[in-house]
Formats: structure tokens, C-alpha cells, sequence
């Protein structure tokens, strides 16, 4: 018996072929797709994740600050900039103005009135006046010979170029001298209602509220405070706004948005002896002072359109722990903070602030931006030391 064997036709072959093809063109594409839902889906997460650290990084510094220092653009509540969730970089023809810097009162008060003098000495001799204490027992306390009781007493008698000439030679000729001299001039009751008397309403009710919240602080807040003041500038004379300019309606919870290029926050944290470097003495008892600086700059480099977020970590004691400066906070490759351009070199970063100076509160407002997808968390941030952004008055 013959068997027949039958192959397949070339009809047959071709139609089978096309089925595969397409079965695998089909498979491609699914696979394809899913690839790119897949690499955008991670994309996301990542960007998201990000945004979430530093939104969080940021929250906690905040929330832990005993001081606040501010730079950046202040806009109208109603008058909010815009960040495409797609576009980095968005032209926008709003102007806003130059750079502000913001301070709360009494902060404000001593770098308008502290003159040629530390900020520590302004605040222990032309603030916190020790009323207490009569001039005699200071005179013998300091050993203070009458040569330089009359030369004391002569200063005292002078005005304008003559007393600026009088304190540059004292202390050009000892400045532990000029420093006795300061607290020889204070150290009465009746000199301190003196000065309080000469001052006008405006003056005295700002005096008054810086001489309440420094009247009970020792020596080391008092050094805390210095330090932080000394770190944001010095603000020039004239050159700081205090937060209360943010409240546009306090009734209405209405607050001006301040584009945040610049924020110094400072405090205390506990020490670990491990972060200590040997050679460091730290005084008994001491807590750390930990001034963290965020700032938010355009970068300049050619072909990169992102915003920088830059942090720095310094530590008085637990130096080791000190981040260098400019450190970026968010990686290179990955994810941008938006921003919005104002004209030529203006360029405002999407880190969005509403400061509520009556209940020490910032609502902190991040936008990112990741090709087509978009990050923005909202929130009021609650400070937990109180009167950071106002003074007890």
C-alpha cells in the first residue's frame, strides 16, 4: 500500500505566516505598551517620592525651628502664580518685583536699631538693661577706676561726631572698656525710663516688645538668638519686612504667597558625643544649635532647565554631622521643582508660602513637574515652639 504524504500549500503557508505575524505584532505592542505604562508608572513613583522627601524633610526642619528667617517673592493672594504640570520654566508676564526679606518683629527691630555694635551686645546693653543692679556695685565689680568713672561721665555728655569719636577711641583703646562702659550707661532704673521716655509711640511699643521677650532669657538664648540674627545678613538697616506685612485680611484668612528663594531656620537639638569631634568642648548641660539653610536656585548650567533645591546642615557642636554647602537635596536626573520665569533672569521657584504670623503657621505648597505629570502637596505646617513668627505683646 502507497502512502500519501500531503505538505502544506503555499496558500496555506502564507496565511499561516500572516496569523503569526500579526499574533506577534499584537503580543509586540501590548508588551510595548505595558513597557512604557510600566517605565512612566515608576517615573511617577519616583518623582512622587522625591517630592514627598522634601516636602516632608522640609516640614519637619519647620516644625522643630526656634527661628525663621525668609527670602522671596511676595504676590497678592489673588494674584498666584501658575505651574504647568508639563511646562518647566513657564513664561509668565507677571512682575514680581525684587526679592523681599522677612523677619519677625523683634528681629526686625534689632537690625534696624543695633547701630555699629553685635547684636548680642545690643541685646544685653540697649535691650535687656539690667535695672537691678545699682552703678555703685557695678563700679566695684569691675574695679572701675575714677580716672575712668570722670571719663565715663564725660562721654555721657556728648552728642553726634563727638561721641562717635569718644566710643571708637575707648574701644580702640580696650574693648572690654567700651563693653563696661555700655553697661555703666545702662545700669539704673531711671537711665532705662529715660531712654523709654525719649523714644517716640511707634519706637517705645517696638522697644517695649523687644525688651519683653529678651527680659528672661540667659545668657545662652540670648547667644541663640545673636547667632541666628548674625547668620541671615546681616539684614541691613531698613532692608526686612516683619511677617505681619503677609496679612492682607486677618478676618478673612487672607495671606499674601511668598515664593520662597531663601529659608534659614535654626534649633536645638540634643547631643550625641559620637558627631562630637575630639578637641570640642562642650558646656555642661548644652544642647545643640542647628541652622539649616534651603535655597532654591535656578540652575545655571546650558541645557539644564530645572530648579535646584539646595540644603545645608550646620551644627555648633556635632560638626561631623555638617553638610557641605549647597548640598542638592534632589537628584539630578530625576525630578524638577517647577518654576515660572518673570522676565530676564527672574525666575520664581515653585516652593509656595502662606505664613499665618497670628497662629505661628506656614502652609507650605511644593509644585514638581516630571513631563507630564505633576506633583503638589498642600498643608499648614504648625510650629511647635511658640512665638517664632510673632512676639508675645
Amino acid at each position: 500500500m502507497r502512502h500519501k504524504n500531503k505538505g502544506f500549500t503555499l496558500v496555506e503557508l502564507l496565511v499561516s505566516m500572516t496569523i503569526l505575524a500579526l499574533i506577534i505584532l499584537a503580543v509586540s505592542g501590548i508588551m510595548a505598551n505595558n513597557n512604557i505604562i510600566f517605565r512612566k508608572t515608576k517615573s511617577d513613583i519616583t518623582v512622587q517620592n522625591n517630592a514627598q522627601d522634601v516636602y516632608t524633610r522640609m516640614t519637619q526642619d519647620i516644625q522643630q525651628a526656634k527661628h525663621v528667617y525668609i527670602e522671596g517673592y511676595e504676590v497678592a493672594y489673588d494674584k498666584a502664580y501658575t505651574f504647568k504640570a508639563s511646562t518647566l520654566g513657564d513664561s509668565v508676564t507677571q512682575n514680581p518685583g525684587s526679592i523681599k526679606k522677612y523677619l519677625k518683629q523683634t528681629d526686625k527691630y534689632i537690625c534696624d536699631n543695633r547701630d555699629s555694635h553685635s547684636v548680642k551686645d545690643f541685646i544685653n546693653v540697649d535691650i535687656r538693661r539690667d535695672g537691678n543692679t545699682s552703678r555703685d556695685k557695678l563700679i566695684s565689680d569691675k574695679s572701675i577706676s575714677a580716672t575712668d568713672i570722670a571719663r565715663y561721665d564725660n562721654i555721657l555728655t556728648l552728642s553726634g561726631a563727638d561721641l562717635n569719636k569718644a566710643l571708637t577711641d575707648l574701644e580702640n583703646e580696650d574693648p572690654a572698656k567700651l563693653s563696661i562702659f555700655r553697661d555703666y550707661k545702662y545700669y539704673t532704673p531711671s537711665d532705662l525710663e529715660t531712654y523709654r521716655k525719649s523714644l517716640d509711640s511707634d519706637a517705645l511699643k517696638a522697644f517695649d516688645v523687644c525688651s519683653e521677650r529678651f527680659r528672661y532669657m540667659d545668657s545662652t538664648e540670648i547667644n541663640e538668638s545673636a547667632s541666628f540674627i548674625d547668620l541671615t545678613g546681616p539684614v541691613a538697616k531698613g532692608d526686612a519686612l516683619d511677617f505681619s506685612t503677609l496679612i492682607v485680611d486677618k478676618n478673612s484668612n487672607k495671606y499674601s504667597y511668598v515664593y520662597i528663594t531663601k529659608l534659614i531656620l535654626e534649633y536645638p537639638m540634643k547631643i550625641n558625643s559620637n558627631y562630637v569631634p575630639s578637641g570640642v568642648t562642650v558646656p555642661a548641660g548644652a544642647k545643640d544649635e542647628v541652622t539649616v539653610t534651603y535655597s532654591f536656585v535656578k540652575d545655571p548650567t546650558p541645557g539644564k532647565d530645572k530648579m535646584d533645591i539646595n540644603v545645608t546642615y550646620n551644627y555648633k557642636y556635632m560638626t561631623d554631622l555638617n553638610t557641605a554647602a549647597g548640598s542638592e537635596l534632589i537628584c539630578d536626573q530625576l525630578n524638577y521643582l517647577n518654576y515660572t520665569s518673570g522676565g530676564s533672569a527672574v525666575y520664581i521657584p515653585g516652593c509656595e508660602a502662606q505664613v499665618d504670623y497670628l497662629n505661628d503657621s506656614i502652609k507650605l505648597n511644593l509644585y514638581f513637574a516630571d513631563n507630564s505629570m505633576s506633583y503638589k502637596d498642600l498643608g499648614m505646617i504648625k510650629l511647635r515652639n511658640s512665638y517664632i513668627l510673632h512676639d508675645a505683646n
